[in-house]
C-alpha cells in the first residue's frame, strides 16, 4: 500500500477522487516497463542501487509521485537479503573508537582513513570495498536483492491502483460495503475476510432500499481512540477482497488534508478501474473459526456441522450471518453460531437485545475473553479464553438449540 505522501487525489465537492491509472494508459505503459526493466536487472545488487537510479529516472519527469508510488509497489515485490560478510557489533565499536582517537590527537584525513579501513578489512579477509559494505550491512537500505517476482506493465498498473485505494482507506472513518440480499455467497466472503483481519462491522438494511440491499459497514482508523496505524492496516489488507466484489458499490468517509483536515466521501461502483484479480477468490476463515469445523469433525455426537450462507434479518433492520449452523440428526434441533474472537462491547449488546427479540432463531455465540471485559452476561453467550473443550461446546449447544417451529 502506498503511503500519505504517495497518494494522489483530487477534492471536488466533498467527493474525493483518487488518480487511478487507466488500464490502456499507453504512456503509464511504457514507463512501468521501463522500471520493471530497472528491477530485473538490480537482482544481486544492494537495494540503494535501485533507489539512486530511481532519483535519476524520475529527474525532470512529470508526476515523480507516480513513478515513487511504482516504485514502492516493485520494491515490495523484491527479496532482500543481508549481505554475506558483516562486521561484529565489537568490531564496529573498536573500530570507530580507534578513528575518533585519530581525529583527537592528529586529524583523520582520507589517507589515514584508507590505512585503517585497509587494516581491518584484512581481518575478514575482504578488500576495502567489501569491508565497507559489510560494515553497514545491518542498515537498512543497504540489503541485497536476492530475487524479485517478475510481472506484467499492466499488471503493475493494476497493482499500483490497488494500493493507491489502500493508501486512501488508511484514513477512513469508516468503510461501507452494499450488496444485493441474495449475494448471500460474496457476504459470507466478505464477513469472513472481516474476521481475519479482526475488523468491527454493521449489518444492515439499506436505508433507501432496504427490501433489495445489504449494507456491511466496517469501522475505520480514525474512528478508533488508539491502535489506528494497526486497525488501518487490517483494513487496507481487507480491501482487496471488498474490491474483488464486482457488483459491490464501495464507499468510505475520509480525514482527508491539514490544516484543516476536513471530511470526504469516496465512492466505487463498478467503474473501469483496473484492479488485480488475484484477491477473487474465498478469503481465509479466521483460525478460531477453522478450529471450530476441525474440533467438530474429531467428535462423535449426534450434531451436524455445516457452513451457513443465510442472511438472518432479527431485531431493528439487522441482518446476521452466522458461522455455522448446528442441526441434530435424531429430532432436529437445531442452532446458529457464531465465534467472535474479536467484538466490541456496544455491537455485542445490540447483537444479543436484536437475537433475544427474535424466538424463531436458535443462536449461540462464543466470544474470546470474560464476561467481565464486556460487564454483563447471557445464557446465548459462551466465554473462551483458549478454545473451548467439544464437551464445553455441546453443553451450550445443547442448552440453546429448539426445534424448528412450524410451518
Amino acid at each position: 500500500m502506498l503511503t500519505s505522501d504517495l497518494v494522489r487525489a483530487t477534492v471536488y465537492k466533498a467527493s474525493l477522487r483518487p488518480s487511478f491509472l487507466a488500464e490502456g494508459d499507453s504512456a503509464w505503459l511504457q514507463s512501468a516497463e521501463e522500471l520493471l526493466e530497472m528491477f530485473r536487472r538490480a537482482v544481486g545488487s544492494p537495494i540503494a542501487f535501485i533507489r539512486d537510479e530511481m532519483v535519476e529516472a524520475i529527474e525532470g519527469e512529470d508526476l515523480p509521485v507516480v513513478w515513487k508510488g511504482l516504485a514502492r509497489v516493485l520494491e515490495a515485490r523484491c527479496h532482500l537479503v543481508p549481505a554475506e560478510k558483516q562486521v561484529t557489533w565489537q568490531a564496529r565499536l573498536d573500530l570507530f573508537a580507534r578513528a575518533a582517537i585519530l581525529r583527537q590527537n592528529s586529524g583523520f584525513d582520507a589517507e589515514k582513513r584508507a590505512e585503517l579501513v585497509s587494516m581491518e578489512s584484512a581481518q575478514i579477509g575482504a578488500n576495502s570495498l567489501e569491508f565497507l559494505e559489510a560494515l553497514y550491512a545491518d542498515v537498512p537500505g543497504h540489503e541485497t536483492i536476492s530475487a524479485f517476482e517478475d510481472i506484467s506493465a499492466r499488471r503493475l498498473l493494476e497493482e499500483y491502483n490497488l494500493a493507491l485505494a489502500q493508501g486512501v482507506v488508511l484514513r477512513s472513518e469508516w468503510l461501507e460495503v452494499e450488496l444485493q440480499k441474495g449475494s448471500t455467497r460474496q457476504i459470507r466472503n466478505l464477513i469472513n475476510a472481516a474476521k481475519f483481519h479482526q475488523l468491527h462491522w454493521d449489518l444492515t438494511a439499506d436505508s433507501d432500499q432496504p427490501e433489495k440491499n445489504i449494507r456491511i459497514r466496517f469501522d475505520g482508523p480514525m474512528s478508533l481512540f488508539d491502535s489506528t496505524t494497526k486497525y488501518g492496516i487490517r483494513l487496507a489488507c481487507f480491501l482487496p477482497t471488498a474490491l474483488a466484489v464486482e457488483e459491490a458499490k464501495i464507499s468510505a468517509s475520509l480525514i482527508w488534508g491539514k490544516r484543516p483536515a476536513r471530511k470526504v466521501i469516496w465512492e466505487y461502483h463498478g467503474s473501469k478501474v483496473p484492479f488485480p484479480n488475484r484477491h477473487r477468490l474465498a478469503p481465509p476463515a479466521h483460525p478460531e473459526i477453522k478450529g471450530l469445523h476441525k474440533l467438530w469433525q474429531s467428535t462423535e455426537n449426534d450434531w451436524e456441522l455445516d457452513a451457513c450462507c443465510q442472511v438472518l434479518p432479527f431485531g431493528e433492520s439487522q441482518f446476521w450471518i452466522p458461522d455455522y449452523l448446528l442441526k441434530n440428526r435424531s429430532d432436529g434441533r437445531k442452532v446458529f453460531v457464531e465465534i467472535l474472537a474479536d467484538w466490541k462491547k456496544d455491537r455485542l449488546t445490540k447483537m444479543i437485545q436484536g437475537l433475544s427479540e427474535s424466538p424463531e432463531i436458535p443462536w449461540l455465540l462464543v466470544a474470546k475473553g470474560s464476561s467481565k471485559r464486556a460487564g454483563f452476561d447471557h445464557p446465548g453467550l459462551g466465554w473462551y479464553r483458549s478454545f473451548p473443550s467439544p464437551e464445553k461446546l455441546l453443553l451450550w449447544v445443547e442448552s440453546r438449540a429448539i426445534k424448528p417451529l412450524p410451518g
